[in-house]
């Protein structure tokens, strides 16, 4: 997701461009290159870690418990970055959106703080024998203007979201539904006649028997599709609502989940408001305010001026706060699932990367990450070896090239005779990324890494985050910056909706990697399924179109009077899946 900011995004820097390709078309991940945060910490450094894992702050990873007591104002006030792209569920991408959709709509299943799929607008689900046809039955729930929702809103909402006239950014995850390839393969440039798109979306594997029933056809078995329907584009969309000029804008919204949008004062605020007519328990907080403002800095001062109850604590600012005893208390250590990466352009078939994986090697066990995180993030990362992440079923902490100096030379050598050279100082390559103090400095240290491990001398390029979207994309760099966050927990989001299929923008292609992911997706069997997906992943690093390193961790202030976040490891920011369970105590 090509990223974007939220308040727990102010942690690192600024902006952060997605890396991800399906086998449709790409998708914008929320990503972030600060970390977000959930209540599990730092992981057990893996795959290339020089030693254990050291943080700058001795932090818990658990949210402040509270006193118990009950403000009477139930106002919870965040940070959110820049304005969000949009309001419209299909089509939100950005993680400042993401964070406003997970309060103003809901789908048809959730999950819970382990990240179980629960029931969540479908009160229960039937799945055929042969895993391609889910039946959802839904419960009686009501839209914030007290019309049902039902089963032709979810019709109406999906065929919506892989209509190409739309060309909502989130359709690639739709594309194991029955007749949705058919539109997501069409070319955006030259797109046939609305009459033909009509009659595609009409194949469009979704139907509504009556108005409590909604049946998804797949194409084929897709047992992470259950995880998909978690998603905010997933959600029921009233037709009669979002066609009406000014729907997304204040005292307009239509809200399927526990907040109504009440202000948007765009370039200012947003103001969400408790929902009467949601469905579950009412929110506990009357009132949430978002304050738009992209300056990290700026964030910090007004959660220290007591106008803000959280904020992302920069890497610059991490010793400092910890060091402080009025705040050390209210540091809160977080992370999330998601990786920093550097991928190898493999699109030039005469570059010296796509010829060997001697080299890939050579420059990932070059690398020590664990001095990284410990300098450059200041403890604020847990060292990667691969994509899978720390909470994801799928984890391998034992995976992952090591950082072996030795070893890297001894792979060196070996590439460097594969491609016909014989000194490292043949070489010639450049490393790109986008722009920010955080990618300048890791950049810096990747460089003198390959510089004192290698030989190597690689010069660097940073470009604005628009510019070098573009550039990774029609003409990569050697070696280029990314990153990854979770959609939605399930490892094929970060092993099949990243890599499979060739369309990465490395050029990474393997037919065995795409048929394990194919297979493992296809398997009903939870153990059978994983061990594909764990066979998929070692096979990925050791082929080494990235260098994976590390997943993302950080800190966050927590104001005391903050009370039952709910921490799981898709948040970016600390307890946004469950705003709803918030309250604030006296103070």
């Amino acid at each position: 997701m090509g990223r974007h900011r939220t308040w727990a995004a102010l942690v690192a820097l600024v902006m952060t461009v997605t890396a991800c390709a399906p086998a449709a078309s790409p998708p914008v991940s929320p990503q972030t290159t600060s970390p977000g945060a959930t209540g599990q910490g730092s992981a057990p450094p893996s795959g290339g870690a020089s030693g254990p894992t050291s943080t700058a702050c001795e932090a818990p990873a658990t949210p402040p418990a509270g006193d118990g007591t009950t403000a009477a104002e139930q106002t919870l006030r965040l940070p959110l970055g820049d304005e969000p792209e949009s309001l419209d569920p299909t089509l939100v991408s950005s993680l400042r959106a993401v964070e406003i959709m997970r309060q103003l709509t809901h789908p048809l299943v959730y999950f819970d703080k382990d990240l179980k799929t629960v029931p969540g607008l479908a009160e229960r689900w039937d799945i055929s024998e042969d895993g391609t046809e889910i039946t959802f039955h839904l419960r009686d729930a009501n839209y914030s203007n007290g019309e049902p929702i039902v089963a032709g809103d979810f019709v109406y909402s999906w065929r919506r979201l892989v209509d190409p006239r739309v060309a909502a950014e989130y359709a690639y995850v739709m594309y194991s539904l029955e007749g949705a390839a058919a539109l997501l393969d069409l070319d955006t440039d030259a797109l046939p006649p609305d009459a033909e798109i009509d009659a595609l979306l009409e194949q469009v594997g979704v139907s509504a028997p009556d108005e409590k029933t909604f049946v998804v056809r797949l194409a084929q078995p897709a047992s992470y599709f259950l995880s998909i329907a978690t998603l905010w584009v997933t959600v029921p969309i009233q037709q009669s609502w979002i066609e009406q000029e000014g729907a997304t804008e204040s005292g307009n919204y239509v809200a399927s989940g526990p907040f109504n949008l009440e202000t948007w004062d765009h370039s200012s605020r947003i103001v969400l408001v408790r929902n009467p007519e949601w469905f579950g328990e009412p929110a506990k907080l009357e009132r949430i305010e978002f304050t738009l403002m992209e300056d990290e800095q700026a964030a910090l001062s007004a959660y220290l001026a007591d106008e803000i109850d959280m904020v992302g604590v920069p890497s610059t600012d991490i010793a400092r706060i910890c060091g402080d005893p009025a705040l050390k208390d209210q540091m809160l250590e977080t992370a999330t699932a998601g990786f920093e990466y550097y991928g190898f352009n493999l699109n030039d078939e005469q570059g010296v990367f796509a010829r060997s994986a001697h080299l890939r090697r050579a420059f990932a066990m070059a690398v020590d990450k664990q001095t990284l995180v410990d300098t450059v993030r200041q403890g604020a990362a847990t060292v990667a070896g691969s994509a899978v992440p720390p909470g994801i079923p799928g984890h391998q902490a034992e995976v992952g090239l090591p950082f072996d100096p030795a070893m890297a030379q001894q792979e060196l050598q070996e590439g460097l005779a594969e491609v016909g050279l014989s000194d490292p100082s043949e070489l010639e390559l450049t490393v790109g990324y986008n722009t920010s103090p955080l990618h300048e400095q890791t950049v810096d240290f990747l460089t003198e890494q390959w510089r004192t491990n290698l030989g190597v001398e690689v010069s660097s390029e940073g470009l604005e985050a628009v510019a070098y979207s573009e550039r990774r994309s029609e003409d990569p760099f050697d070696i280029n910056r990314a990153s990854w966050t979770q959609d939605y927990p399930h490892a094929n989001n970060f092993l099949g909706d990243v890599f499979a299929g060739g369309s990465h923008f490395t050029g990474y292609s393997s037919d065995e990697f795409d048929r394990l992911n194919r297979e493992a997706a296809a398997e009903t069997d939870a153990d059978a399924q994983l061990a594909l997906y764990q066979q998929a992943q070692e096979l990925l690093v050791e082929d080494a179109p990235v260098i994976f390193l590390y997943w993302y961790g950080g800190y966050t202030l927590v104001k005391p009077h903050v009370q039952g976040l709910v921490l799981t490891t898709t948040d970016e920011d600390p307890g946004m899946m469950f705003f709803n369970l918030v309250s604030i105590g006296e103070h």
